[in-house]
C-alpha cells in the first residue's frame, strides 16, 4: 500500500508472488523487506523491494547442504545487528517444535551495494543456549556451526519461536509454545527469559517488535482462542 499524508490509499501492488504461507519476515537495515515462507523443509526468505525497483530475490538465508542445494523451513521473522559496519549480523526465527534460531554473517559484502549482502557467501550459525540457574531462567549461549545441536536447544527452550528484534546490543524473541520471551546480551553472551503469561498478555505471543521513536518498547500481537491483543 501507498498512503498519503492523510491515511488515504493511493496505491496497491502485489510485489511478491509464488510463495506460500508468508509469515512476519522484517526490515533490512537498507529499506527492502524480508519476507519467510513458512512452509515445512520447504520454505524460504526472501528479499522484495517495496518500490519496486529490483525484483523479488531468493536470498541465501534458508542455508544449502554439503551438496550445494537448497534447504529450506518455517521461517517466521527476521532482524539484524549492524553495530559493528564491518561484521553486520542478521537473525532469522523458525516457528518449528526444532526450529534453531540462526544468525547469518556475510563475509564478501560492500555497502554500497547493500542489496547483495543476503545473496552472497556468509556464515550461517545456530545459537546453543546454557542454563546457569536452577529454574533454567539465565545462562550463557554460543553460536555453532552444528545444526543439530541448534535444533536440540530449541526443541528444548524455545520451540516455535516467533517475533525477533535487536535494540542496542539485545535480541529480543518470543516462543509461543512455552509462553516465553528470551532476551540475549550480544556483547556479553548471556541471557535472560521470562513469562509472557501476566498482565494484558495472556495469550500466546507471536510477534514483537521496537516502536519506532524515542521509547524502548516492545509490543506482541496476541494469538489466543479468546482475544488479540497487542
Amino acid at each position: 500500500f501507498t498512503f498519503d499524508k492523510k491515511g488515504d490509499v493511493l496505491d496497491y501492488r502485489m510485489l511478491l508472488t509464488g510463495t506460500s504461507m508468508n509469515c512476519g519476515g522484517g526490515r533490512t537495515p537498507w529499506g527492502t523487506w524480508i519476507s519467510c515462507e513458512e512452509v515445512n523443509d520447504e520454505g524460504q526468505i526472501w528479499e522484495v523491494d517495496p518500490h519496486g525497483k529490483r525484483n523479488p530475490k531468493k536470498t541465501v538465508l534458508g542455508g544449502f547442504d554439503e551438496n550445494g542445494n537448497r534447504t529450506g523451513g518455517k521461517f517466521e521473522s527476521f532482524t539484524y545487528d549492524i553495530r559493528d559496519k564491518e561484521e553486520p549480523r542478521f537473525y532469522y526465527t523458525e516457528d518449528h517444535l526444532e526450529g534453531a534460531l540462526r544468525q547469518f554473517v556475510p563475509t564478501n559484502f560492500t555497502w554500497d551495494k547493500p542489496h547483495r549482502m543476503l545473496h552472497g557467501d556468509g556464515d550461517i550459525k545456530y545459537l546453543v543456549l546454557t542454563p546457569t540457574s536452577a529454574n533454567n531462567a539465565t545462562g550463557t549461549y554460543y553460536w555453532t556451526f552444528n545444526k543439530q545441536e541448534g535444533m536440540a536447544t530449541a526443541a528444548e527452550f524455545f520451540p516455535g519461536s516467533e517475533g525477533i528484534d535487536v535494540y542496542e546490543g539485545l535480541l529480543f524473541f518470543v516462543t509461543k509454545k512455552r509462553n516465553m520471551m528470551y532476551t540475549l546480551d550480544l556483547d556479553s553472551n548471556t541471557w535472560e527469559r521470562r513469562s509472557t503469561k501476566h498482565g494484558a498478555f495472556d495469550g500466546s505471543p507471536d510477534q514483537l517488535t521496537r516502536i519506532v521513536g524515542e521509547e524502548e518498547i516492545l509490543y506482541y500481537t496476541e494469538v489466543s482462542p479468546v482475544q488479540s491483543e497487542c
